[in-house]
């Protein structure tokens, strides 16, 4: 059975997670510094901002696709990483020359967002599943190396933006349990 760990260090967000994922079938809660967690040895995959695992493991963003990379064997590391999709963007110049990163989508909400990152994640361990093995059953998010929530925003605000990951693994977690 596929299973989800989610870790959070952060007083106010882990209440918040715990809310969220009450009970949640297949969801386990972490109370876990991110430092530690990615270490962990009892995971499959973790998820990682695509920048960071792409410029770290290799391999080439694609906008809008989540992938799965190798950590190449490395002893202290789940073997998988799944990327989290970039978004379509474009850089403006302000006034001084400045650069600015902008979305093509500005009215994307921050729950909305997530559901996409998330369902696409899902979607990129379905198709490695279906044809691989070994395969990801447990998978590992530290929601603080993730940037989420919003830590400016208000509860009910952060509550909204981690329902977004609630909504994706609603959406997902049947197909990627049958597998």
């Amino acid at each position: 059975m596929f299973r989800l760990f989610l870790a959070e260090r952060r007083p106010r967000v882990w209440s918040i997670l715990q809310d969220v994922f009450n009970r949640e079938e297949g969801v386990v809660l972490c109370r876990e510094a991110p430092s530690t967690f990615i270490h962990r040895q009892d995971l499959d995959a973790l998820v990682m901002p695509g920048w960071y695992a792409h410029e770290r493991f290799g391999g080439v963003p694609i906008a809008g696709v989540a992938q799965i990379v190798s950590t190449r064997n490395r002893s202290t590391m789940p073997p998988w990483i799944v990327t989290t999709p970039p978004f379509a963007a474009h850089i403006v110049l302000d006034d001084t020359e400045n650069a600015k990163v902008v979305r093509d989508d500005v009215t994307l909400s921050l729950e909305r967002e997530n559901f996409i990152v998330f369902a696409r994640v899902f979607e990129a361990i379905e198709h490695f599943n279906a044809s691989s093995l070994p395969q990801i059953l447990r998978l590992g998010c530290a929601l603080e190396v993730l940037r989420i929530p919003d830590m400016d925003a208000s509860d009910a605000d952060m509550k909204n933006e981690i329902a977004g990951i609630r909504s994706a693994y609603h959406e997902r977690h049947p197909n990627l349990s049958k597998l």
